[in-house]
């Protein structure tokens, strides 16, 4: 009889292997990367690998999953300690601001959700994740324009659903550009012009 193995244990396998694959889709791309790649990369059999994932695509899937509900989670917990929608605003930039734009680990993840993105245009069921996944962060952004409205921080002639779309048109636009000119692209500089741009347009008073 085999030993039972702990939740924490399965956990921990799990994120190991989440891990390898982020890496070989970074490097490799998803359709060129193999479940046999990331078997490799993590040490694992292949049986292992099988045993927390049915597929490729569900491993893949799950990475964006984990990403986004860890970045909500960060999202959401900035915002509750701001007393106001234009504090939330500039909390959400400076998150932006902030983040390690030239780690390995941030382009890395860059690289494969672009992919992802691409993807998403041509798979159905990658579609309506993506599309799942995007409605999270827009919902946060429009409620907090929303809340501005309501308070009279924020321009009421203001649709709140296609500011949420145009920003984050220009975030990924941004990371975009980042992997492609890599430490050539001035990241935090063009974020700052854009918080200013926002601002702007969003404050009733300046």
């Amino acid at each position: 009889m085999s030993p039972k193995v702990s939740d924490e244990y399965k956990e921990q396998k799990k994120k190991a292997l989440l891990d390898s694959a982020m890496t070989c889709f970074a490097e490799k791309g998803y359709h060129a990367a193999t479940v046999d790649d990331i078997v490799t990369h993590s040490g694992m059999s292949k049986g292992a690998v099988y045993n927390y994932f049915k597929s490729k695509e569900e491993i893949y899937l799950t990475l964006l999953e984990k990403a986004t509900e860890a970045d909500l989670v960060t999202l959401k917990k900035s915002m509750a300690e701001a007393k106001s929608a234009s504090e939330k605003m500039k909390q959400l930039f400076q998150l932006k601001k902030g983040m390690p734009y030239k780690s390995e680990p941030t382009r890395k993840w860059a690289a494969v959700q672009l992919e992802f993105w691409i993807n998403a245009s041509r798979y159905p069921e990658l579609k309506e994740k993506m599309l799942e996944r995007l409605q999270m962060y827009r919902t946060l952004l429009i409620d907090i324009i929303r809340e501005g409205q309501d308070n009279g921080e924020f321009r009421r002639n203001i649709n709140a659903e296609h500011f949420s779309e145009m920003f984050f048109a220009f975030e990924d636009g941004v990371f975009i550009n980042l992997l492609i000119e890599e430490d050539d692209y001035p990241f935090k500089e063009v974020l700052e012009l854009y918080e200013q741009l926002a601002l702007s347009k969003l404050l009733t008073k300046e």
